[in-house]
């Protein structure tokens, strides 16, 4: 069960407080003045080379010092950099903890006194809980969040959540932790348990299953990373579909075991290179990771194969307002697996201008995006309701290409498209994705098929458990 990686960024905002904020959100992000961006200088040019006195941070209510102190690099006896302050803004915008964060330098007959002020979000969120997949679409339903629990940057979720189109066709339950630190080591973690009961569109079977996950990934040797990964994953048994049956040709097992159930533990271990500016809305850097992992087989149960991964993104800032990002997702999986397991394209988390269909399966996958971004209002703060939150607008055009594999003998099927829409930044949800596709270019013009699709966070964040 693919998952994301660094989902410190991984909060869910109520629909009902989205509802309210997103249209403010927008109006004040196109109505308000334009601002110029960020200047390639800081604006504090004169304090240059000035040697630091003292260093005090302001604004702090919920956020502990150690966690501001793991990204601020100037310490008292060190000389003013303008440069390095830029840096630990764009680090510590994000955390997705503050919307703003500011420098003040002040004079003082001792040397420079820098003052770091914040200005930060709301701490714990009661919401009904949205989200979209490409099996179930728009999901709605109610929970909780901590988003910085002990000042620690520790995020803790819970919810519950149910399909809107057919309604109740999925339902699910979700218990979600993570921090990108385990106290003072740089361990970060994330654990995560889920539950669903859905009639899966993509394979057209009931699924009723339960599934485990723990991740814990070294950062010490930062941009290396090495993740170790364990996985449980429980499937209950549709006795009315013991075969997925996409056309008339092809009848797969469902299932593996003769017990209703298949249980398939999972071990993993990946390399990662994580050079990103920030984790939340990347601006420049680079994110690579191989992994390589077991399901079943020598660990026990029915199934028996390997999933061989690689994850690219790669984000360049062309100019204050332009930016061009990549990424690609290859995962092959050699070996014996429930059909449950197959990977399934279309739509908004995948390649968009394609809705979900049974025969659009692989159990092997490669997709690919490039995407160009115009920054039409830059991302700014604004205070609502005694709250602090920011918002921004991206024009963005781009290109998505898939191929996939339906088993180790076949060949790869291409799906390719192209899209253009608009981002909406916001906090707790990254960015609110509408956009236009248009898929099968490769068919001709009487072939084309086209689809208006609505996602939050990244694509690249998303599309690795784009199905949950």
């Amino acid at each position: 069960m693919p998952k994301i990686l660094h989902a410190s960024v991984k909060v869910r905002l109520g629909f009902c407080a989205l509802l309210r904020l997103f249209p403010i959100a927008f109006l004040l992000a196109v109505l308000s003045p334009a601002a110029t961006g960020h200047a390639d200088s800081c604006g504090l040019e004169s304090f240059e080379g000035r040697v630091v006195a003292e260093v005090r941070f302001s604004g702090l209510v919920h956020t502990k010092n150690d966690v501001i102190n793991r990204a601020v690099a100037h310490r008292r006896g060190t000389p003013f950099d303008c440069g390095l302050w830029a840096e630990e803004q764009k680090t510590l915008l994000g955390y997705d903890l503050f919307s703003e964060v500011k420098l003040i330098p002040e004079e003082t007959n001792a040397g420079l006194r820098l003052i770091y002020q914040f200005t930060e979000l709301r701490q714990f969120v009661w919401f009904p809980a949205m989200k979209a997949t490409d099996l179930n679409g728009l999901m709605l339903g109610g929970g909780g969040a901590a988003l910085n629990l002990f000042g620690q940057d520790v995020r803790l979720d819970g919810y519950v959540r149910s399909s809107v189109v057919p309604l109740f066709n999925a339902n699910e339950f979700m218990l979600w932790a993570t921090s990108p630190w385990m106290g003072p080591w740089p361990l970060g973690w994330e654990l995560l348990l889920t539950g669903i009961d859905a009639l899966n569109p993509g394979k057209d079977f009931h699924e009723r299953s339960y599934a485990l996950e723990l991740d814990v990934y070294q950062k010490s040797m930062h941009p290396f990373n090495i993740l170790t990964t364990v996985d449980f994953i429980a499937v209950r048994h549709d006795e009315n579909k013991r075969y997925f049956t996409p056309d008339e040709q092809t009848a797969l097992p469902f299932f593996l075991s003769e017990t209703g159930w298949d249980f398939v533990p999972k071990v993993g271990l990946a390399l990662i290179w994580d050079a990103r500016d920030r984790l939340a809305n990347p601006q420049s850097g680079q994110y690579l990771e191989l992994r390589g992992s077991q399901f079943g087989g020598p660990l026990g149960g029915p199934a028996n194969y390997q999933e061989w991964l690689l994850d690219y993104r790669g984000y360049w800032q062309l100019h204050p307002r332009h930016f061009f990002q990549t990424t690609s997702l290859g995962q092959y999986r050699p070996g014996t697996m429930g059909a449950y397991d197959l990977f399934h394209v279309g739509g908004t988390n995948s390649v968009r201008g394609y809705v979900m269909r049974p025969t659009q399966y692989g159990q092997h996958e490669w997709i690919n995006t490039m995407e160009y971004r115009y920054v039409a209002i830059p991302q700014q703060s604004f205070a609502l309701w005694d709250d602090n939150f920011y918002s921004g607008l991206h024009l963005v055009g781009g290109a998505d290409v898939a191929w996939m594999w339906r088993d180790d003998a076949s060949p790869p099927y291409l799906m390719p498209t192209i899209y253009g829409g608009f981002h909406v930044l916001f906090p707790f949800v990254e960015r609110v994705r509408v956009e236009f596709g248009i898929g099968d270019l490769h068919r001709g013009p009487q072939n084309l098929v086209w689809a208006v699709t609505l996602g939050f966070f990244e694509k690249s964040f998303m599309q690795r458990e784009r199905t949950r």
